[in-house]
């Protein structure tokens, strides 16, 4: 303890004294996670390549987003030695939408050993915990990690490979005719919609049981309206239950502020979706897939470009167009899920795939990966 504590030391006089920040390119991110718990269940988000030093509560009040962080530009200064970590941080206050709130300001000293075992001094108060790195899972080596191994361009039309897998996600008003869908042995799924704000969707129950009995991965998805996000959630796993077999998703449609959508109700802010997304890993142990088209993707990208806790969210993405160039890079590196086809690009005369036994109006969703691999890795959550 008194080893850590004058390593974390000598290094906060350091670099205080030099305000450079000392980044390694062995560094990884961390999420550490306190010995005592904290009143808001908050842990803390740790990368030294990109001077991110956040307290992260798991439940913050509802459209608030109640951390503190240092930024790489002069506040989060961070020194490795074989292994070890240890930083000092410059806390300006609580943030909202991006922006310094208030608050007082502290300084905040921090020391991890090689074992991932930490000490934080955060304003007089010492905090004990266990870091550990948060490396992004690759389905294969060699690899991207949302990505499995097929040839061809992930963002070029990859629906016309035959060898990729296909996933429906359906809700009450869309037609199944399952004796037809079971010809088409590239479909592997099904995502059903579950719930859309504190409603339900009175198809879901009957088409799991129908779809599981066909041999189907089955998963399930929830409509994020401006509700509040917490009951929402409890709402959505209230209806699907605990089947660990299930993969969950939460649909974001619109962006509060967005010009144009559907309906005003799914206008929901970042802090929403984010209190959503915390809610259900509190809840399951795993984010949910994120369910966005491409304009939402683009912000959360930039959002969440440096976040640890958010990176492990993994994209379930919608865009009716067949190359994608300007793909949202920041906490992906590529889709989950692509979705590709509906009612806005399958027309009477010209679709880009149709299973049989289903109508225009059914949504597409694409794994680039084979049917068995798609199986053996569903779950999607991570």
């Amino acid at each position: 303890m008194l080893r850590a504590l004058h390593f974390a030391t000598s290094a906060a006089l350091f670099l205080s004294t030099q305000f450079i920040a000392v980044h390694t390119a062995s560094a990884q991110p961390y999420e550490c996670q306190f010995d005592d718990a904290q009143p808001d269940g908050s842990f803390i988000e740790l990368d030294a390549k990109t001077g991110l030093y956040r307290h992260t509560p798991l439940s913050p009040p509802e459209g608030e987003e109640a951390h503190v962080e240092g930024s790489l530009a002069s506040e989060a200064k961070f020194v490795e030695n074989e292994g070890a970590i240890a930083a000092v941080i410059h806390i300006l206050g609580v943030q909202q939408g991006g922006q310094i709130i208030g608050g007082d300001t502290h300084l905040l000293t921090f020391h991890m050993s090689a074992d991932g075992k930490f000490v934080e001094v955060f304003d007089g108060k010492v905090n004990q915990g266990t870091c550990k790195e948060q490396v992004a899972e690759t389905e294969e080596a060699g690899v991207s990690q949302e990505t499995a191994a097929l040839a061809g361009d992930p963002f070029s039309h990859p629906w016309d490979n035959s060898d990729t897998a296909i996933v429906l996600d359906p809700f009450r008003g869309n037609s199944i005719d399952w004796d037809k869908v079971k010809t088409d042995p590239r479909v592997v799924g099904m995502i059903h919609k579950a719930s859309q704000g504190l409603g339900a969707d009175n198809k879901y129950a009957e088409r799991k049981n129908a779809a599981v009995q066909l041999g189907y991965a089955w998963g399930s998805y929830h409509l994020l309206t401006t509700a509040d996000a917490t009951q929402q959630i409890d709402h959505y796993l209230s209806i699907v239950g605990n089947d660990a077999k299930e993969s969950r998703a939460v649909d974001v449609e619109c962006l509060a502020g967005a010009s144009s959508c559907q309906s005003a109700s799914f206008k929901v802010s970042v802090a929403s979706i984010e209190t959503a997304l915390r809610r259900v890993k509190e809840k399951t142990g795993h984010f949910p897939l994120l369910y966005v088209n491409h304009s939402v993707a683009t912000a959360l990208s930039t959002r969440w470009k440096n976040s640890v806790e958010f990176a492990n969210v993994r994209l379930w993405y919608a865009r009716f167009k067949n190359n994608v160039t300007d793909f949202p890079v920041g906490p992906w590196q590529s889709y989950a899920l692509w979705q590709f086809s509906s009612e806005i690009n399958c027309t009477p005369s010209s679709c880009p795939y149709r299973v049989p036994g289903t109508q225009r109006d059914m949504d597409l969703n694409l794994y680039f990966g084979t049917p068995e691999q798609l199986k053996s890795r569903w779950p999607l959550e991570r």
